[in-house]
């Protein structure tokens, strides 16, 4: 996997600069070691990796103080769909790993995956598009939701990017919280019945 140094890319220098002037009327505290620690020991393999990684800092900052909102995205996860092993750029999961492990359980697991698209380092060839497609075709019919975004619709849009998956995500998650409130009422009633 090819990593890179994501100070030399001005791309996401510009980025960070933004996010950082958009959090000074939001965030009170210290919103460049934010940013920083979103890029900080992280695997990236391309730059509009890392300007996700920005904006999905950003956003946990103003959004995520909703217990609804409680996700993390993990980038280069590999997942599984039948038996064939793939490479996401971002796997979206509930912060709490009981939840995601409840998700699986109760028959409603959080399957999100997002791919950022672009010509200079997804896409250079035909074999990387139609590798592209043939895990996308495998997830989804395991279940997956994968969503892509461009490069430039990240760069001009980032925050309704970004917010696109968080709904989803939050949609997951929520399905997730009502089955374990089924499995806990559904336990709690036949506990009763047998006590008696």
């Amino acid at each position: 996997m090819a990593q890179f140094d994501w100070q030399t890319y001005q791309v996401v220098r510009d980025q960070f600069q933004r996010a950082a002037q958009e959090m000074a009327g939001s965030i009170v505290g210290h919103k460049d070691a934010m940013l920083e620690h979103a890029l900080s020991n992280r695997r990236f393999e391309s730059p509009m990796e890392a300007v996700f990684a920005i904006w999905w800092t950003f956003s946990t900052g103003l959004v995520f103080r909703e217990p609804k909102y409680a996700l993390r995205a993990i980038e280069q996860r590999e997942v599984t769909a039948g038996k064939e092993l793939f490479r996401v750029d971002f796997q979206v999961v509930p912060r709490d790993p009981l939840m995601l492990v409840a998700g699986i359980r109760l028959g409603c697991p959080m399957k999100i995956a997002v791919e950022l698209d672009g010509h200079d380092f997804h896409e250079r060839t035909k074999e990387q598009v139609m590798h592209r497609n043939h895990r996308d075709r495998r997830l989804q019919a395991d279940g997956w939701v994968v969503m892509h975004m461009s490069g430039s619709e990240l760069l001009k849009r980032p925050i309704p990017c970004v917010l696109e998956v968080i709904q989803v995500a939050a949609g997951a998650l929520t399905r997730i919280r009502e089955a374990v409130g089924r499995e806990w009422s559904a336990s709690l009633t036949y506990e009763a019945m047998n006590a008696s």
